[in-house]
């Protein structure tokens, strides 16, 4: 496997949030970030107009857009060889469920990638039965041809209870398509399975057994974002280092609220959740206290004389 450079383009997320997700990515794996200028393209068309590959129209007219030969041109002056697209709803504008359409785009696609020399990745979300756990049948929605007219797919499979994603290979024309790679959502970074803390993907289980919650992955994101946040507190980590673990769980309760407040944007419904539900409250009270002090501490020095210690 060779390096390469690489666009990665989103029509989800804006500037400031790829540059803030791979910062936390860099941080986690080590790497500089200055390391991966001109190699690492980030680019956003959120809230632009305009940005389809191709048009359609009736008669079966088809054509290439201008966002396909911009595309084309910054492939070209990027030097990439490998183009994720994110999303197909935002550049494929025909219908999804007519062959002929389906055919022509993927086909530009195709024209796009032996033009370039860069591998095109378009990335797509599954259809709603199988993003429910429906795993029979289709895993995209429409037609046949999206995956008929593609030389390779892969599909991403989420197991909610232990966090754990598995990539497989669901059509390969030049290659093997019994091959799987499984890997975890590691401090805002994925981590192969193999490379991953030996204890990921089930402190949220070993949580919903002891409280008898029903912690989602959704939840521990947002557990994660408020273990962050606190970890960076000084006056928190201060008592953790000088208070047993039961005292530092009432001073937690206390500065419990803050810290949500903090993280409530782009959580708004976990938000709300720890702040009515009391049984629920509690358990993430006592879940987060717990990881915060058991870290805080692993990463400092032992502090023999605790207050309120035996």
């Amino acid at each position: 496997m060779e390096q390469a450079n690489t666009i990665y383009l989103t029509c989800e997320d804006d500037e400031d949030q790829l540059h803030w997700r791979q910062a936390h990515i860099c941080g986690t794996l080590g790497v500089l970030m200055e390391s991966l200028a001109g190699r690492l393209n980030l680019v956003s068309l959120r809230g632009e107009l305009d940005i389809e590959l191709c048009t359609f129209a009736k008669g079966g007219f088809f054509a290439l857009a201008p966002a396909y030969h911009r595309l084309a041109a910054l492939i070209t002056q990027t030097g990439a060889k490998l183009v994720f697209l994110d999303n197909v709803a935002h550049l494929f504008t025909g219908n999804e469920n007519d062959r002929g359409d389906v055919t022509r785009f993927l086909n530009a696609l195709n024209r796009l990638a032996g033009e370039t020399g860069a591998a095109i990745i378009l990335i797509g979300h599954p259809n709603k039965q199988h993003g429910q756990g429906y795993k029979a049948g289709n895993q995209y929605s429409g037609s046949t041809a999206w995956q008929n007219a593609v030389r390779s797919q892969v599909t991403l499979d989420h197991d909610a209870e232990t966090g754990l994603r598995t990539l497989t290979i669901s059509k390969a024309n030049y290659g093997r398509t019994d091959q799987a790679i499984r890997f975890f959502f590691v401090n805002w970074a994925f981590v192969h399975a193999e490379d991953a803390p030996a204890d990921t993907g089930k402190a949220m289980v070993q949580a919903n057994e002891r409280f008898g919650t029903d912690f989602t992955e959704a939840d521990q994101l947002f557990f994660d974002q408020v273990r962050a946040t606190a970890e960076r507190d000084e006056k928190i980590v201060e008592a953790a280092k000088a208070n047993n673990e039961a005292n530092f769980a009432a001073f937690f309760s206390r500065v419990l609220d803050d810290l949500f407040i903090q993280r409530m944007e782009g959580n708004d419904e976990i938000f709300n959740r720890v702040m009515s539900d009391k049984q629920f409250r509690s358990a993430a009270q006592e879940h987060l206290a717990r990881e915060v002090y058991d870290r805080v501490r692993r990463k400092g020095d032992n502090n023999p004389d605790l207050i309120g210690a035996d």
